[in-house]
């Protein structure tokens, strides 16, 4: 349980990546003390590394990353950019590694939710700066950016559901429902409209499985008088616009992004270097703005497998462990892998549409998160999740002659 509390720190602080002290991230200092932790407790006896499907396919990318710095249009900002998804690595790793049954994963969710009431409090005391009528004023929160702030909120929502639904002090459910209503409320006032896409596609995700249904539909109607009642005039102004005028993504990015790719299909660019390949084709200093399309203009159609590849791992090991728990008539627990996959979804909507979100943390975090929650289904009603290390292969040889000794008389 030591190396969960470890990992508390950095599950509750994904929501303050930007924050450093002495030149370093507040989320790398957290994450190098979970693995700190993790590698001390596994000097002695200990329980054997989980190695999955998932960890093989990231461990290729970064490798293949690795080797882009070959023919790299930017070598240097390649190294750079290594480093991150040696850290995205090491994060996945710690999830599925330190989260091994629910006391453990318990713990994670309760970072989880603690992190988001901090990012909600930072939302509502940012209202006041808000003008409602003014399309450029929106509400980023502790994050500093709209789109993130509701990306954030909508990746947290599986932990407020988790605290609410197992706690058993009525003051934190109190908590955790006040902190929903603010996160709805103040999600208006960031003006995202790639914000409400991801909380649709969190609500159609959950429409979709019968057992979530009740509960969504009346989520969804909530949702919608409340922003029938409280969305600023800004919110609206900006959804017209969009219908009038297109997109810059849909109309200019990637379309470039696309020619961007075509040149060096198979290889890339190089890590990070895609707003470098971008600017070649269509001028200026823009990014993308859409993590596949990023990863093919760095690592060509390789790293795109790699990458997607992990994406599909997690979404199907969680649709089969909801499919087991299920036929096993363990009802609650596929009822929240259904909105812990809900939540991936939605926040995978930002992933889509966002610029640098193909190194986004929350992305491999959710990924780990369904992995081990998973392996928790997978397992025997009633088991604990703990792996047992393996007893030695072969006798000391002074047992052996024992042995030989004893079935000789």
């Amino acid at each position: 349980m030591t190396e969960a509390l470890a990992l508390c720190p950095f599950l509750a602080a994904l929501p303050f990546e930007q924050f450093s002290t002495a030149g370093v991230t507040v989320l790398k200092l957290a994450g190098g003390f979970a693995f700190v932790v993790w590698l001390l407790s596994h000097l002695g006896p200990h329980e054997r590394i989980r190695w999955d499907p998932g960890l093989t396919l990231m461990t290729l990318f970064v490798v293949w990353g690795a080797v882009s710095y070959f023919w790299s249009m930017d070598p240097i900002r390649s190294m750079v950019k290594l480093q991150t998804y040696v850290l995205l690595l090491l994060s996945y790793f710690l999830v599925v590694n330190v989260i091994r049954n629910e006391k453990q994963f318990s713990a994670a969710m309760i970072a989880m939710w603690l992190g988001m009431l901090v990012l909600v409090i930072s939302g509502a005391l940012g209202l006041s700066t808000i003008r409602t009528d003014v399309e450029d004023s929106r509400l980023g929160g502790i994050v500093g950016n709209a789109n993130g702030y509701v990306a954030i909120l909508v990746a947290c929502i599986p932990a407020c559901y988790w605290v609410f639904a197992r706690t058993r002090v009525p003051f934190r459910r109190v908590i955790t429902a006040v902190a929903l209503l603010a996160a709805g409320i103040t999600s208006f006032y960031t003006k995202s409209r790639g914000g409400f896409i991801s909380i649709g596609i969190l609500f159609l995700t959950l429409l979709a499985f019968r057992q979530t249904r009740r509960r969504a539909i009346g989520f969804v109607v909530l949702f919608l008088v409340l922003a029938l009642r409280l969305a600023p005039l800004g919110l609206w102004q900006r959804m017209d616009e969009s219908l009038q005028r297109g997109n810059v993504r849909t109309t200019s990015l990637w379309p470039a992004g696309l020619a961007a790719f075509a040149e060096r299909p198979l290889l890339g660019s190089g890590l990070g270097t895609n707003a470098q390949a971008l600017s070649r084709v269509r001028g200026g200093g823009a990014v993308v703005h859409n993590s596949p399309l990023a990863v093919a203009i760095e690592l060509g159609s390789v790293g795109l497998v790699l990458y997607c590849g992990l994406m599909v791992y997690g979404t199907l090991r969680s649709w089969r462990a909801i499919a087991t728990a299920t036929r096993q008539g363990r009802t609650r627990e596929a009822g929240f892998a259904i909105v812990l996959l809900a939540g991936f979804f939605g926040y995978m909507t930002t992933w889509f549409k966002g610029g640098g979100m193909e190194y986004s943390k929350m992305v491999w975090v959710l990924l780990g998160l369904m992995s081990a929650h998973a392996r928790i289904l997978e397992l025997p009603p009633g088991a604990t999740g703990r792996l047992r290390s393996p007893g030695p292969i072969l006798k000391p040889r002074k047992h052996a002659l024992s042995d030989r000794r004893q079935r000789g008389q």
